[in-house]
């Protein structure tokens, strides 16, 4: 038990949550598989999505995402 309360404590010390604008468009919501990670160029690492907040196919404007960074 004591081990496993080490590793959980460790992972969340870890863990970093980045939220950001960015230009999403259907095909990408459409492709979007949340159990795959996904690399963002700009930050150089790979992520997990874990948030999209506001996406409207409709409008040509960016969404805020919440990425979880993996090490």
């Amino acid at each position: 038990y004591f081990e496993l309360w080490q590793f959980i404590s460790g992972v969340i010390d870890r863990t970093k949550i980045v939220t950001c604008l960015l230009r999403l468009n259907a095909s990408d919501i459409n492709q979007l598989d949340l159990t795959k990670p996904v690399y963002i160029e700009y930050f150089n690492s790979y992520f997990y999505v874990s948030d999209i907040k506001g996406y409207n196919p409709d409008r040509n404007v960016s969404t805020m995402v919440e990425l979880v960074k993996l090490y």
